[in-house]
C-alpha cells in the first residue's frame, strides 16, 4: 500500500516536471529574450513565493501586523 502511494505521488511529480520542462521549450521558442528574461523572472518569484508559504510563512507575519 505504501508502495503504490510513493508511485503515485512520484509519478505525479514526474509528469509535473515535464509538463514545466515543455512549457519552457515552448516560451524559449515564442518569446523575445527580453520576455523570456520576464517569464523566468517570475517563474522565479512564483518559486520562492512557493517555498516561503510551505516553510509556514504568511505575508502578515513577513510585514509584521497582528492578526
Amino acid at each position: 500500500m505504501l508502495i503504490r502511494s510513493f508511485s503515485t505521488v512520484l509519478g505525479g511529480d514526474v509528469l509535473s516536471r515535464a509538463a514545466v520542462l515543455c512549457t519552457t521549450f515552448i516560451a524559449v521558442r515564442a518569446l523575445t529574450p527580453a520576455d523570456f528574461g520576464l517569464y523566468v523572472a517570475l517563474y522565479a518569484t512564483a518559486l520562492v513565493a512557493a517555498a516561503a508559504w510551505d516553510l509556514g510563512f504568511r505575508p502578515r507575519m513577513v510585514v509584521g501586523t497582528s492578526v
